[in-house]
Parts: C-alpha cells; structure tokens; sequence
C-alpha cells in the first residue's frame, strides 16, 4: 500500500471516530490516582490502561461514550457524529433523540442518549425543544450508560434551572425521569403520541434563537468545542436580556446558571499547583497588593474533573461544589492571604518562618554546612 493510500486511509478512519488529545488526560497529567472513564464506558474494550499498549481503535463503532465520559473533555467527537447531533437544526423543529435500540424511524439515532454531553444538551436547550425518547435506557445493556446519561440530564438541569429545563427537554418513557403527558395523550397509541408531540414542540419553540445551533471550524479539534459554543449562546442570551431590561421589557433579573466548580478553603494560600495541573488551563492566580492572591477560573473551560482537588498537598480545595454564575467567561472565584518567599518570590502559607519556600529553606541549610 503506497503512502498516499495509507494517509487517506488513515485520515478516513480517524474522521470516523473521536479524536483524543493525549495532553490533556488525568492519566497524562498525574499518577495520584488512575482514572478508568473511557475505558469503563467503552462498549468495544478500545481502551487499555496499560501504558505500552495502544489504543484499539480499528474496534471503535463511533458510540461517542468516550466523548460524554471523559472527565477532562480529552475526546473531540467525530465529524460524523457532530453533524447527527447539531446539523439542520432549525428554531422551528423540535430536536428528538433516540437511540439505535428505538423503533420509531427517525433521523436522529444515535448508539446510546449517553453520547450527548450535558453541555450540549443545554446549548441545544438554548435553540428549540429537545426530545429524548428513552424507553430502552433503564434496560441498557452498556455498562454504566444509564447512570450516565442520568449525570448528564442532572448537570444539564442544574446548569439550565429547574424551569426551563422542564420547558425546553421532554424526557419520554424514561423511569424516574417522567415525561409531561396529559391524559389524552395516556389514551393514544406510543406512535399517535410521537407524531403529535412533535407538531405541538413546534408552536413553543424559543423563537429568539438563531436559525441553527453555531458550528465551530471542522479544523477545531477540541473537546471544549460545546462548552465554548454555550459560552457564546449565554453571552448572547444575556445581552439580549440586559437591552430588554434597560427598555423596561424585560425581565426583574438576569439568569444565572449553575456549574460544578472547584471550591477553595481557607487553607489555599495560591501556591498555583492547581493552575499549573488543569488540562484545560482554566484557572489563573493574580497576585494582588497586601498579600493576598485572586483566584480566577474561565466556567467553560473548567470541566469538574476534580482534578485540582485530588492533588492540592495543602487541603486549598475540598472537592466541587455548584455554583451559580452570571456568565460562562473568567471571572473570580476566590481571594486568598499569603505571602511571597523572600529569595524566590513564590507563594508560602502565611506565618512561615523563616520567610522562605520549601525548596530555597533547604538550599539554605545546604550552604550552612
């Protein structure tokens, strides 16, 4: 096989499948602990947690698991699994998902409702109605799928509030996750029941939307890509509120919306261990005048791994905890007391005596010998 033929080979097949950023696996980043998310999700055993083995991605059905596990958002999903899941979507259609298992004939079907990240079920959210039909969910035979795509309905919840969650994602058939029916609709057969749910989505579709969702460059391979577009769509939704609220049209307040963020104790005193360890850079220490440090983080590129809480050798941090933001770009998080090494310059708990960090502490005691 020539090298061309192999190079469209192998373009072809990785364009059909989740793309992996290696850099910014937990895996990648530490050896505390090891994180196991693709490789428990993955129905078809692509991934090995043995270092020297390689991925098995000849085995990969682009389920898109992998994508919506992930911790660290290391998976870009693949272009084929980007256009089933956002392409022609317009404001005047309701957006209804099931997967392979349905029987209803439909366009969006996708190997498992547990491939749709949160993230972008709220950004679709944003844009019209979103139907998930889940009648196969609860008896799922991927491992783990279930109680994922449960996560993923819970954190789209929380981050949307309970209001408009329940006005804009429709969970049909889904166990504890009871679907809105009147009685009428009880009556009518399961068939009768899809055709009319999705002519009447269609009458309360949030019209302020654009026409589609926004798609980012095809040359964009990145894991955050949803994440960046809901940044964007709450960006949008708030300016167009602010200018509605100052013409005395619009509503009392704007909306906040709910993430999982790291939570910092009194502890922290802004060594930057956490800023120089997150895979997706999404915090920044500022240091400020009278020894204190701003801790900033960017919401959208903050993906909860916990990651910062797992290795903080001081107890700074103490897990995730939800909190509402005004908005998706950086913003600050917490202000912090410390004090600077005085031959360095980096940061010490306060109190230390002498003034000094671990590491100049024991070049000093070196050159005393």
């Amino acid at each position: 096989m020539g090298l061309l033929t192999s190079a469209v080979i192998g373009s072809a097949s990785a364009a059909g499948r989740p793309a992996l950023q290696a850099d910014r696996c937990l895996n990648r980043k530490q050896n505390k602990f090891t994180c196991t998310a693709c490789s428990e999700i993955c129905p078809e055993h692509v991934f090995s947690l043995r270092a020297k083995e390689e991925l098995k991605w000849s085995h990969c059905r682009d389920c898109g698991l992998c994508v919506s596990a992930c911790p660290s958002r290391c998976f870009t999903p693949s272009s084929g699994m980007q256009r089933t899941l956002t392409e022609d979507t317009r404001a005047d259609e309701a957006l209804v998902f099931a997967c392979e298992c349905e029987s209803e004939l439909m366009d969006r079907k996708l190997p498992c409702l547990a491939a749709i990240p949160w993230e972008l079920l709220a950004l679709m959210a944003f844009y019209g109605e979103v139907v998930l039909l889940m009648s196969h969910c609860a008896s799922c035979d991927k491992a783990g799928a279930h109680a994922l795509l449960l996560e993923n309905l819970a954190e789209a919840k929380a981050f949307l509030g309970e209001e408009r969650f329940r006005q804009r994602v429709r969970l049909i058939e889904s166990g504890t996750w009871e679907a809105e029916t009147s009685p009428s609709e009880k009556e009518m057969s399961r068939r009768a029941v899809f055709s009319g749910l999705k002519k009447n989505l269609k009458k309360n579709v949030y019209r302020a939307a654009v026409s589609r969702i926004p798609q980012l460059e095809d040359t964009e391979r990145d894991g955050l890509r949803y994440r960046r577009l809901l940044s964007q769509a709450v960006r949008k939704e708030r300016d167009r509120l602010r200018e509605a609220l100052q013409a005395g049209g619009g509503p009392e307040t704007l909306p906040t919306y709910t993430m999982s963020l790291p939570a910092y104790t009194t502890a922290c005193f802004g060594c930057s261990i956490c800023e120089r360890i997150c895979p997706q850079q999404a915090l920044e220490i500022r240091v400020e005048e009278g020894g204190t440090r701003l801790i900033c983080i960017t919401p959208w590129k903050c993906t909860a791994c916990g990651l910062c809480a797992e290795i903080c050798p001081y107890g700074g941090l103490q897990g995730l905890e939800k909190i509402a933001v005004p908005f998706l770009e950086q913003l600050p998080l917490a202000r912090v007391q410390t004090e600077s090494c005085e031959q360095c310059g980096v940061a010490i708990r306060p109190g230390t005596s002498p003034v000094l960090c671990p590491s100049c502490r024991a070049r000093q005691k070196r050159l005393r010998r």
